[in-house]
């Protein structure tokens, strides 16, 4: 769910093609994984709050250039909770 929702984010924001989604889209449904969570909005941010992945700069947040070629990138936590919101009208 967090990477399809990390890869949405990235297609809104002209980050990563949409064939990258559409291919993520297509082994998670292949293998039955869910690529959407019935909590709201709100609930997942206050997660991603808690995550171990936080530092006192902001998120980790590990982003695709392409399947297989990831990186990290720290963003302050309302710019990941914007980038997030984005996302999600995709």
């Amino acid at each position: 769910v967090g990477m399809v929702m990390i890869c949405s984010a990235q297609v809104a924001a002209g980050q990563l093609s949409k064939s990258v989604l559409d291919q993520l889209l297509k082994v998670c449904k292949r293998y039955d994984l869910p690529v959407y969570c019935p909590a709201g909005f709100d609930t997942l941010l206050d997660i991603c709050r808690q995550d171990k992945k936080n530092t006192t700069k902001g998120i980790r947040v590990v982003l695709l250039r392409e399947i297989g070629d990831s990186y990290y990138q720290t963003m302050p936590f309302d710019e990941f909770s914007s980038f997030i919101k984005e996302g999600a009208a995709v």
